[in-house]
């Protein structure tokens, strides 16, 4: 993948915290980058997003949500929501506002216990879920052993573009 190839859009990216949830402020900028990284070079369809939230939940939250939308009982480290289907219908566009076209859903107490990830930082591991969950809002899946793989590949050359100082 080529990084720079500009588009004339920007991404303004939105950072929402539960109450007991405490995450870095360096986090911000950091999504910001991968969010315009993403939606400049990974983006499948040629639509554009312009404004993304990034939300951090609890244990209980983020298990509530998958049981809801993919029928697992269980938590995850995160979940990304499409916001044009018919669980969130699109509110009528305001030209004062840019247009809310997802979220993405981590739950940092889950992040940390991901497999093969213990010796990096919190920051660098929480900006990881952070860019795999921007990957699914650009159209990315994993189905199979061969898409997660390809899925992690890329996640892990943003990550190396624009989280350089890594783990």
């Amino acid at each position: 993948m080529v990084f720079g190839r500009r588009r004339q859009e920007t991404v303004k990216v939105e950072m929402i915290t539960e109450p007991e949830i405490s995450v870095s402020g360096l986090l911000r900028p950091i999504a910001g980058r991968m969010a315009r990284e993403v939606f400049r070079n990974y983006l499948l369809s040629g639509e554009q997003m312009s404004k993304v939230e990034v939300v951090f939940v609890g244990n209980e939250t983020i298990t509530r949500l998958n049981r809801r939308h993919r029928g697992m009982d269980s938590a995850t480290d995160v979940l990304a929501f499409r916001l044009d289907g018919e669980d969130f219908p699109q509110p009528e566009p305001c030209p004062c506002h840019q247009q809310l076209t997802g979220s993405v859903v981590i739950c940092p107490e889950q992040v940390a216990s991901v497999p093969g990830y213990e010796c990096s930082s919190r920051l660098w591991r929480l900006a990881f879920v952070a860019c795999h969950g921007l990957l699914h809002l650009a159209g990315w899946e994993h189905f199979d052993d061969d898409s997660f793989f390809c899925m992690m590949q890329s996640t892990e050359e943003i990550m190396e573009h624009v989280f350089p100082a890594r783990r």
